[in-house]
């Protein structure tokens, strides 16, 4: 039997028999779209996936159903498009993800507690413990190739590897994978983008 969903004053509360938060999401307007927002901790997220072009270089779509309406980034377009964006939003730094991934229960868990509910590839869905609804969106790879569809979710951070200026902070979300994975890409591949905002 499903808990009963509860709010107050629009606050999330506590399901008794699961013990996950249950969400009333905020939103945010971006460009005359509305986005998702979910608090998590001290942390306030978008809960989906930036679909922002300014028609600057490094942002490419073309991944296959369902989600052929998705933006790749580069990590230069991705720090170009974020700044654009105001009101406190921002790329993550390396910091605000690993604020994100031990509020979501630490590495070990937290991708199984972030991703979506639906969309993973074999069985591979998420919780959705927090209401960040992370999705199997893909990737486009160094070589240019879009792909993965189903099966991970790539998401740029703000902070560039101290001593190779050709790779950026991400995390990796994978499909048979409870961890969240975090690193370095290359900054020529294409993530998506979450933006969190300044408290």
């Amino acid at each position: 039997m499903k808990p009963v969903v509860l709010t107050f004053s629009g606050h999330r509360l506590v399901a008794p028999a699961s013990g996950y938060f249950i969400f009333r999401h905020g939103t945010t307007s971006i460009a005359g779209t509305t986005y998702k927002t979910a608090q998590i901790g001290s942390q306030e997220w978008l809960a989906e996936n930036l679909q922002l072009d300014d028609g600057g270089s490094g942002i490419y779509t073309g991944q296959s159903a369902p989600y052929a309406s998705e933006h790749f980034y580069t990590w230069d377009a991705a720090i170009r498009v974020a700044a654009t964006v105001g009101d406190g939003w921002h790329l993550p730094t390396q910091a605000e993800f690993t604020t994100l991934v031990t509020t979501a229960g630490g590495r070990s868990v937290a991708g199984k507690a972030l991703k979506s509910l639906s969309g993973w590839k074999s069985n591979g869905n998420g919780v959705d413990k927090y209401g960040f609804s992370a999705l199997p969106v893909g990737d486009r790879n160094e070589q240019g190739v879009i792909g993965n569809n189903g099966f991970d979710a790539y998401f740029w951070g703000a902070t560039e590897m101290s001593y190779y200026n050709t790779y950026a902070y991400r995390i990796w979300l994978y499909y048979d994978e409870d961890w969240a994975d975090d690193g370095f890409g290359l900054k020529n591949c294409g993530f998506s983008i979450r933006l969190v905002r300044s408290a």
